[in-house]
């Protein structure tokens, strides 16, 4: 019994103490310092690195393969020493800016896997954080960041020549490592940012005899192939370099009325399946209406014009056609490049075919030099509904185009022109009762005749006759002059 108990009482002291190396796991690795190792604890099945500088540093190495673990002890090494050369501590305290960063990572990484926000925004928050934000915070305490240190970022930043909206998003974690700071009670309240001046620089839209030279040239470039080649220069010789080809697709042509006519952004065409299309009919014809998935946090549906019918019934022939089956059900495919399920990727080469057109029919610049991208399809499509559509409450444009009418003004109308409603600004109001309008109006003096005296001399005497005789009221005796 008393050598059972001697056993049992190493094992659970070694429990509690979960990080402390089993001695005959212990592992150097080849070729690199004798202070790096890997080894095991009693609590856990996967392998432990550890190293030293100032202090141990110790990480789990989430695997219970031995070669596996001394690939992975490298990789930790190599990233402690990276982190020395830049300055980053590898003990972070909590109070630091530098830890608060890395959970409003990592919150934001698990937020993606939930869904909750999107994966590429996730993965922008950090590059941002990454780059500019964590060379110039360091391991500062966040108590210690007040307005004056924020300004000198500002300043920091505009000395890489980024332009005012690069330099505003990089605000936008730094704000949200301040907000983490102050929930997990590091500091009181966050201090104030400084303002930068951000021009809007909306892109550029497709007049009607643009619009229609889009769509000659789609047609046009159906079945086209285009290389796409990038110029070196190698010892003083340019050598042209081919990155790929691009072949027009027939899909092309609908989606750039699709687009028109329904107002989405370019992103949606990611997400759209046909069974989030449902053709509906109206005052005006088929119109489809849209429940796709949320973006940009909108989630309502979107009621498109009724053309947006017409190309979508193409799009199904098209499909329908591409499988030989007339009935096929598409339900659960995507509307534009349904072959592909990296949908990144589609997305990507739709925009793609778009630029080998506009290239094609010059239009990639606006009149005033504005770049034009997928994105002018949406500008166009709520520029042609302000112009030539009846009217209708800004409100409801920007819920059905799932934005808001701030951004509608800013962004999406802000080519529109006084020249563009003059009709409807010289517009009169129509009478409340719907009675004809009279006007009263003098005619021109002329010269009176004698036969002209006579007739005005009896009718100012009949007049003054009916105005001297008396009537009776409320009983009284009326009495009339008599001659």
């Amino acid at each position: 019994m008393p050598d059972d108990s001697s056993t049992k009482a190493p094992a659970k002291a070694l429990k509690k103490r979960s990080v402390v190396p089993i001695p005959d796991t212990i592992t150097r690795i080849p070729k690199y310092p004798p202070k790096l190792i890997i080894f095991q604890v009693a609590s856990s099945p996967y392998w432990w690195a550890r190293t030293y500088e100032g202090r141990p540093i110790k990480r789990s190495l989430k695997t219970t393969d031995k070669r596996e673990a001394i690939a992975a002890a490298k990789d930790f090494y190599d990233e402690i020493l990276l982190n020395k050369r830049q300055s980053i501590n590898n003990n972070p305290k909590k109070s630091t800016f530098a830890y608060c960063a890395q959970q409003v990572i990592a919150e934001d990484m698990a937020r993606a896997d939930r869904d909750e926000l999107s994966e590429s925004y996730a993965i922008t928050q950090r590059g941002l954080i990454n780059k500019h934000i964590k060379d110039y915070f360091k391991q500062i305490e966040v108590a210690d960041i007040d307005y004056m240190f924020l300004d000198g970022f500002r300043n920091y930043l505009f000395s890489f020549g980024l332009v005012p909206a690069t330099v505003k998003a990089n605000f936008v974690p730094v704000k949200k490592i301040l907000d983490y700071a102050q929930k997990a009670n590091i500091i009181k309240t966050s201090p104030l940012l400084p303002s930068v001046k951000n021009e809007d620089n909306p892109r550029g839209y497709f007049n009607v005899r643009e619009y229609r030279l889009l769509r000659t040239t789609a047609r046009q470039m159906i079945g086209s192939l285009s290389e796409v080649k990038q110029r070196k220069v190698v010892n003083g010789e340019e050598i042209d370099k081919k990155l790929r080809n691009i072949i027009v697709s027939e899909e092309l042509l609908y989606l750039i009325s699709f687009m028109i006519y329904t107002f989405i952004r370019p992103t949606d065409l990611k997400s759209i399946k046909h069974e989030h299309i449902e053709i509906r009919h109206g005052a005006e014809g088929d119109y489809l209406w849209m429940p796709i998935p949320p973006s940009k946090g909108h989630g309502n549906p979107i009621t498109s014009m009724p053309r947006a019918a017409i190309f979508y019934k193409k799009l199904v022939e098209l499909r329908r056609r591409e499988r030989g089956d007339p009935q096929a059900d598409l339900s659960k495919e995507y509307l534009f490049m349904p072959q592909h399920e990296n949908r990144k990727y589609a997305y990507r080469q739709l925009a793609r075919q778009f630029n080998v057109v506009l290239a094609a029919a010059d239009l990639k610049d606006g009149p005033m030099g504005e770049p034009r991208t997928l994105y002018s399809l949406r500008h166009t499509s709520l520029m042609y509904r302000a112009r030539y559509g009846g009217e209708i409450d800004a409100f409801k444009l920007a819920k059905n185009a799932r934005t808001s009418t701030e951004m509608l003004d800013r962004f999406y109308l802000s080519k529109l022109e006084s020249s563009h409603f003059t009709a409807s600004l010289h517009a009169r109001k129509p009478s409340k009762r719907g009675r004809k309008q009279t006007t009263i109006y003098m005619e021109q003096p002329k010269s009176l005749t004698l036969s002209d005296m006579m007739e005005q001399a009896q009718a100012e005497l009949t007049e003054t006759a009916r105005d001297t005789t008396l009537e009776m009221r409320n009983g009284q005796l009326s009495v009339a002059s008599k001659k």
